[in-house]
């Protein structure tokens, strides 16, 4: 004998229908300085943090709807911390492996590395023989070309990315080098003082 569906019950089969298309994935971790970040995209969260992040399950929405959070789901989110002297500070974990804190330049067009970091990154790096003539504080310094495989910084991370370590032992005082605007290439970027972020948005 044929079942007939009654309407009430076809009703309810369209609405379980458009709720389990109407949910996606959605992760939640929490950074060192103890800020939530919410994103739906895995590969996003620094590797340091995958191992504790929480999967939500939140109703679906265009990309460019805000989330609780306060930014779009396509957003990148680097939280800072300000240091005493007024500088960004930014926390990046290079080769998936070093951590470091690098100031938010933008005046530096590229990435600078002091030699410290550079001495503890070596083995996941190429090396160049390129070199390039620097300004520093204490003159004129030759520095040398390395392209990083990784540098991630908060949800944005960057691979085959090249940088320029400065020679100069010890010429960095609380910080390990430079976050340029090579890294953000592609992005328009805001400051979020209140927030303490820097959100980058696709251009």
């Amino acid at each position: 004998m044929k079942k007939i569906l009654t309407p009430v019950l076809v009703a309810l089969l369209v609405v379980a229908a458009l709720a389990s298309s109407a949910v996606a994935a959605a992760y939640k971790w929490v950074d060192e300085e103890g800020t939530v970040n919410i994103t739906n995209d895995y590969l996003s969260i620094p590797p340091q943090h995958r191992s504790k992040a929480k999967q939500l399950i939140m109703t679906d929405a265009p990309p460019s709807s805000p989330i609780k959070s306060g930014y779009d789901l396509m957003d990148r989110i680097i939280p800072f911390v300000r240091a005493s002297s007024g500088i960004l500070l930014v926390d990046v974990l290079i080769n998936e492996s070093v951590g470091a804190k690098m100031v938010f330049d933008t005046g530096a067009t590229t990435i600078v590395l002091s030699r410290e970091l550079a001495e503890k990154i070596a083995r996941g790096s190429s090396p160049d023989e390129r070199t390039v003539r620097m300004r520093t504080a204490g003159g004129e310094v030759e520095g040398r070309y390395i392209t990083l495989s990784r540098l991630d910084a908060g949800q944005a991370s960057r691979e085959n990315i090249r940088a320029i370590i400065n020679p100069q032992a010890g010429v960095f005082k609380g910080f390990d080098g430079l976050l340029g605007m090579s890294f953000f290439e592609g992005f328009e970027v805001t400051i979020d003082h209140q927030g303490s972020r820097i959100i980058l948005k696709r251009r």
